[in-house]
């Protein structure tokens, strides 16, 4: 829930100067207008996402999470994008996993919400913030039980 969420926040944002434009004009306002892309902008898109282009992958997930609705895609595209340095893609990467039982899923979630953060990512930096924060108090509670001899 909260990584759709997190990208649905992330997808506004790319709309709001779509929006601003059509809200002066007067026209009906389409918030996924932004997000389309023909068949022709995908394929150059994924010809630069493939030399390296994070921002191309990007907009291609969010194409495909937004508008055509294919969630594999959508994830194929968020996976190019994080490994070409975007640090959006890698902040949702960390989120699609970072409530999942699997902790191989758990430790590849905060690899990329430590690149999101580096990259400087401001929601990663705040999660990123609050896990180390909840590690310390879990480490403390820990120490505090060992020496009163609880496990």
């Amino acid at each position: 829930m909260r990584s759709r969420l997190a990208f649905a926040v992330v997808a506004l944002m790319a709309t709001s100067q779509a929006i601003a434009t059509q809200a002066v004009s007067g026209e009906p306002v389409n918030l996924n207008q932004s997000l389309f892309l023909t068949p022709k902008q995908r394929t150059a898109l994924a010809v630069e996402a493939m030399r390296g282009s994070g921002e191309s992958a990007w907009k291609i997930s969010l194409f495909f999470g937004f508008i055509a609705l294919s969630p594999v895609e959508q994830h194929r595209w968020a996976v190019i994008a994080a490994e070409n340095g975007d640090p959006r893609a890698q902040y949702q990467l960390y989120l699609d996993v970072a409530d999942t039982d699997p902790e191989l899923d758990k430790m590849r979630g905060e690899f990329w919400l430590r690149r999101a953060a580096a990259a400087g990512e401001a929601n990663a930096q705040d999660d990123l913030k609050q896990l180390e924060q909840g590690r310390q108090k879990a480490e403390k509670r820990s120490a505090v039980d060992s020496t009163r001899g609880i496990k």
